[in-house]
């Protein structure tokens, strides 16, 4: 039997839509036909929701804490997450991680895809998350906008 490819999803770590969408896209998965895990960053704890979801779903996760603002300590936290994880599809749920889903990309021999959802409604992007949009324009496999 042909092994299964792995989706690991890369989502905030606290309240927000992000674990809604990423749960019932693994929910959706009605034949298991994917391996799952989970990379949650953010200023706050990984919510306990979150955990116990997870967890029911044999899915390993992790979690990585950083201070409000761009972390580059934080990005390697989240690059370690995906080199022990070896997602074959990494599915950031916003731009904000595709400086480590590159690294990871270069890493794994480009092996990896990078699967990007953009939410932010362009007239409240800062010229940070511009900047953020086009480098994942250039580096991402897919791009799927919902604003």
């Amino acid at each position: 039997m042909d092994k299964k490819r792995k989706i690991v999803h890369v989502l905030y770590s606290g309240l927000g839509g992000h674990g809604n969408v990423s749960f019932s896209l693994v929910d959706a998965d009605k034949g298991r036909q994917y391996e799952y895990g989970a990379i949650f960053m953010g200023i706050e704890p990984v919510k306990e929701e979150y955990i116990q979801k997870c967890n029911e779903r044999n899915i390993p996760f992790a979690g990585v804490l950083k201070k409000p603002g761009m972390s580059l300590k934080a990005f390697y936290g989240v690059y370690k997450a995906m080199q022990k994880q070896r997602p074959d599809i990494l599915f950031l749920h916003t731009p904000t991680n595709i400086i480590p889903a590159i690294f990871y990309r270069f890493t794994s021999l480009f092996r990896a895809k990078i699967f990007v959802r953009e939410t932010q409604p362009n007239h409240l992007k800062t010229s940070k998350e511009w900047i953020g949009l086009y480098v994942t324009m250039f580096f991402a496999n897919r791009v799927f906008f919902l604003s």
